[in-house]
């Protein structure tokens, strides 16, 4: 307005001075100060592929690393990080750009056609410009966004990509990637497709307008409404965005769809729901269906766009997407349901499926060939990101336990690293905190005993936690935001290391936006370091991380307390290997096929782009009339990305239609919505489990009966169950919400005929007590079985060793040894006589002969005239079993298959002894293996990696390989590492104590009625937040 006022009075002095004011403002610090954020002075700059991420050394660093060149971003929590720009902003990005449709110039949808040939232009750092994947009418709906129309933008948009939530800002960026500016900043085009999504949403009614065009769409002329339903039901395996997105597209084509997930499914919020029990209550507000993202239930919808994408994206926009899904009256989803558990292939048909599409996503992570690899300390990047985002471990008022410590290295160059690196700065503040509060609660007395390693590590986090306290009431007296940077550097900082240069690194080529991010928040970074040892600590604990230079050659040592892992990953392919046979393989893929006119498969090479011709979406399965096809990061065309992901759905859907309703498809009947209605009840019974009786056998026992019938269809003796309760159905004590980790649990007793399963109990820790605390009538997660089998031999002695778990393989095996011409021994090992007490009847009835080893007397009262009792602790009795003379030896001549199953240091007694003093007297033939209690997470076979368990040359003694024990947990005796396995269970036992006598606190909190107000109040003046901080339950 200065400027138009003067112009049209002709002023040049006020012109002048309006001149003199833009130049100072543009070109001195205290200028671009003042104007920090001004859309109207925020010009083009040139673009230096090699620059793209601003950066200056560390000052001093020995070690070479980086940061970023502006001053740190004042990070608190798991808030949303980017709330994004607002409209000007993108009402400016729209202006930049030159609406190039008209005339076949929109690159940034369709890609950078090369000058000759096939295929597309690279830019200079060799990326192939191909679009969006999706192929977005981007132009179209920036020209209708720019004239004012925003829903005709919302709807130009949604032709190609109705789930726009899942895709846009800080999520994909291949259009800005392929920009017709290619030599000054791009435009920014994912934040005006995000810009237009949500100023509809933020209209009134503004979500039924969106909903409204996922169901009726008039720019669509293929497909402007869903049909109805046509009586075919597909399968999709994964909830993750091709999974969902596969669902939408079928679900338009009139079919059937239900998709199952490994992962816990939270239900919806029971106030979006109609009388009839369907998510129908017309939303208003769309902000009613938010959550701040800190206290945001974790739904498990959404795959790796739950667990694996940061706050740097609303998960919100999650809800919305599930929401949509809900509304449909052919669709339902199942958390908690593994293929090749749960459910195979043969069942399907069964179940009453037409079709089943494989959207698995991305499967076992990358393990380094590091020296030490995975000691106390070290993890790979999807278990901490799993346990942070979707067991909770972020959350305030969370039981889950993540313990990390400073200094920091995340190794990999890809966007998970950059990821696990923000988010260990933010954890670790968050993580003090509480055991800080919850120790000053509890008080010493309850936390329980630690040894000097974990007395080190508690030291440790309550001096930062006083640190983090005393900034936050600076921060609090000075009005501003806390800020954690100086603290997490003068604790060792967060270095991502990488074994190339940055501008090599697929972060870097594929969205350098998210490293500037990152250095934002103050993490370091080191370039073409090659790690090749953890160097270890009197406690067997990471110290150091020992890199050499890749170029120059030079040893370099990063301080390192916590190593995270983050190499990649290859496809999930895992029912293969679960099933051999199953499929054919083309290299680490599914090899794909296409169905030509004539209706023959046709095989697809697996080199090729997201965009090219005639791809393969079908694998050589095809029992019967079941073809089974596979999409997303599983599919080597569409690996990646979300967005990529995303478009194999929407391409496959074109050829699933086409084989499923072929030439002969009939008009769908108005019955039809009935027959799914009928289908969709019958597998709410069969994979929706549910408590369904509760018995207290002994004061730390307590059996539980869990009616899962198709849980229990393809269930193996020693297999094992991932067990669960939903956080909106968890019980709250003084304002603590009791929600439990993923427990791997035994199934003692399976009925198949009844569909029940009987667990056992043992309430040692936080998730085992709350689990024994659940009532009947209860739904909860029983995702499984998994794992693998007891082994069964014919006429023979099977000897069962160890404690409460032992009990379990016993009661497990024992049918089915009996019934193979076995004898059974078993040999307890318990603290006490009134824990062997509590399992000695059911021993009785099931075993040939027990031998009870005991801790501590007394001894126990024997009823049998073979049994045996020792009380003098199991190195003392196996020493005495080299006595054969002892009565209670002869096990060790007599015993064919040897199954043990103890605590790391009772296994490793036992092997020590069988290979030394006992060896003689093993028999030809003699077979010992370990039922491996490695800690576990996702249980998904081969996907967080907290399972994994080292193994070792029996003979030289060197690490040989790693076993993922929730495939396998029956593992060789002797090519265990004993010491590794004990070093992972005490990854988190410093929290582990301290959540337990939290929750023994909590009780008695309840016993004494205390209220959830108090508790509440208390726990946030020990955490140091004010009130109405956090998430109040």
């Amino acid at each position: 307005r200065f400027w138009a006022d003067a112009s049209q009075a002709g002023n040049d002095a006020q012109l002048a001075l309006l001149e003199e004011w833009l130049h100072a403002a543009c070109h001195s610090d205290a200028g671009r100060a003042v104007t920090s954020g001004w859309v109207s002075l925020a010009l083009p700059q040139t673009t230096d592929y090699f620059k793209l991420v601003p950066i200056v050394p560390v000052p001093a660093d020995d070690m070479g690393r980086v940061q970023g060149a502006t001053d740190a971003r004042r990070r608190d929590g798991f808030d949303l990080t980017d709330t994004r720009p607002g409209l000007r902003h993108a009402m400016d990005q729209v202006d930049y750009c030159v609406y190039c449709h008209d005339h076949s110039g929109d690159v940034c949808s369709h890609g950078f056609p090369a000058k000759e040939g096939d295929g597309f232009r690279s830019n200079p750092l060799e990326v192939p410009l191909s679009g969006c994947p999706l192929e977005e009418r981007i132009s179209e709906a920036h020209v209708l966004k720019r004239d004012g129309y925003t829903l005709g933008a919302l709807a130009m948009i949604m032709l190609d990509n109705p789930l726009l939530p899942a895709t846009g800002h800080r999520i994909c960026n291949d259009c800005m990637k392929s920009c017709i500016y290619q030599k000054q900043d791009p435009v920014n085009i994912p934040e005006i497709e995000t810009r237009i999504l949500t100023d509809v949403l933020e209209w009134r009614w503004g979500f039924e307008l969106y909903f409204t065009l996922t169901q009726w769409n008039p720019l669509n002329r293929a497909r402007p409404y869903r049909l109805p339903y046509n009586g075919r039901n597909t399968l999709c395996v994964g909830a993750g965005p091709a999974g969902f997105n596969l669902a939408h597209h079928l679900l338009q084509e009139g079919f059937g769809v239900v998709i199952v997930d490994g992962l816990k499914i939270e239900p919806l919020l029971s106030e979006l729901f109609d009388a009839s029990g369907r998510p129908t209550l017309p939303v208003e507000d769309v902000t009613d269906l938010y959550q701040p993202l800190d206290a945001r239930t974790n739904s498990g919808f959404g795959g790796v766009a739950e667990y694996g994408i940061t706050v740097r994206w609303d998960k919100n926009f999650l809800t919305l997407i599930r929401l949509v899904m809900e509304r449909q009256p052919a669709f339902r989803v199942y958390g908690g349901i593994r293929l090749g558990g749960t459910i195979t292939l043969d069942d399907v048909p069964a179940l009453g499926f037409d079709h089943v599409t494989l959207a698995t996503g991305a499967g076992r992570p990358t393990v380094l060939p590091v020296r030490n690899n995975m000691a106390r300390g070290m993890r790979q990047a999807s278990d901490f990101l799993m346990a942070l985002q979707l067991t909770g471990a972020a959350k305030r008022d969370s039981l889950a336990n993540l313990q990390v410590r400073l200094p920091a290295v995340v190794i990999g160059g890809g966007l998970t690293s950059i990821d696990t690196a923000t988010e260990v700065q933010a954890y670790y503040i968050r993580q003090v905190e509480k055991v800080l509060a919850r120790w000053e609660a509890v008080g010493e007395a309850r936390a329980g005993l630690f040894d000097a390693y974990e007395q080190g590590v508690l030291d440790e986090f309550l001096a930062h936690g006083r640190a983090v306290r005393a900034e936050r009431e600076r921060a609090r007296a000075a009005g501003e935001l806390p800020d954690f940077t100086p603290l997490i550097r003068a604790w060792g900082g967060v270095t991502v290391v990488y074994r190339r240069a940055m501008a090599e690194s697929p972060a870097y080529l594929r969205n350098h936006e998210e490293i500037i991010k990152a250095l934002e928040e103050g993490i370091y970074y080191a370039e073409r370091l090659e790690p090749t040892e953890a160097v270890l600590d009197e406690h067997s604990h990471v110290q150091q991380l020992r890199c050499v230079h890749t170029e120059s050659g030079e040893a370099v040592a990063l301080p390192a307390r916590a190593v995270l892992v983050a190499a990649g990953s290859i496809p999930n392919t895992v029912y293969e290997r679960e099933h051999p046979g199953t499929f054919e393989m083309d290299g680490k893929y599914f090899a794909a096929y296409r169905i030509d006119d004539a209706g023959e498969m046709v095989r697809v090479p697996s080199a090729g782009h997201c965009k090219g011709e005639q791809p393969g979406f079908f694998t050589s399965y095809g029992a019967g009339d079941l073809k089974v096809s596979f999409v997303g990061d599983n599919h080597p065309w569409y690996h990646g990305s979300v967005v990529k992901a995303m478009a194999s759905s929407k391409h496959a859907v074109r050829d699933i239609t086409a084989l499923l309703l072929g030439r002969d498809s009939q008009p769908a009947s108005a019955t039809d919505q009935l027959k799914f209605d009928a289908f969709a009840a019958s597998l709410d019974v069969a994979l929706c489990p549910e408590v369904v009786a509760v018995e207290r056998l002994a004061p730390h026992l307590t059996s539980l009966t869990v009616r899962a019938p198709q849980a229990t269809r393809h269930w193996l003796p020693g297999q094992v169950y991932r067990l669960q309760n939903f956080e909106r159905h968890a019980e709250h004590v003084a304002g603590q919400m009791l929600a439990m980790e993923g427990m791997a649990i035994d199934g003692v007793h399976v009925d198949k005929a009844r569909g029940e399963v009987q667990l056992l109990i043992n309430s040692v820790g936080v998730s085992s007590r709350i689990a024994a605390s659940l009532k009947p009538g209860t739904r909860v997660i029983l995702m499984g079985p998994t794992g693998t089998g007891l082994p069964v031999p014919e006429n023979a002695t099977v000897t069962v060793a160890g404690g409460h778990s032992a009990v379990t393989s016993t009661v497990d095996g024992a049918a089915m040894w009996r019934a193979a011409g076995n004898r059974i021994v078993f040999i307890g090992h318990f603290r006490n006589v009134e824990r062997a007490r509590a399992v000695q009847r059911v021993i009785e009835i099931l075993t040939d002969r027990a031998i009870w080893v005991l801790d501590e007397g007394p001894a126990l009262t024997l009823r049998r005239q073979q049994d045996a009792c020792f009380v003098h602790g199991l190195d003392e009795f196996l020493q005495s079993c080299a006595e054969m003379e002892a009565p209670f030896s002869d096990w060790v001549r007599q015993t064919d298959q040897f199954i043990l199953s103890d605590h790391p240091e009772s296994m490793e007694t036992f092997r020590r002894r069988l290979r030394a003093e006992l060896k003689p007297y093993l028999k030809p033939g003699f077979n010992a293996i370990a039922a491996v209690n490695s800690p576990m997470q996702c249980m998904m076979k081969e996907v967080c990696a907290q399972c994994l368990c080292r193994h070792v040359d029996s003979t030289t003694g060197e690490p040989s390989k790693f076993v993922f024990s929730c495939f396998n947990q029956h593992q060789p005796l002797f090519e265990l590492d004993f010491a590794n396995l004990q070093a992972r269970q005490g990854q988190n036992s410093v929290q582990e104590k301290i959540s337990n006598a939290w929750l023994a606190y909590l009780m008695d909190a309840k016993r004494e009625d205390i209220s959830a107000d108090q508790a509440y109040a208390g726990c946030c003046e020990a955490a140091g937040a004010p009130l109405g901080e956090g998430e109040a339950s």
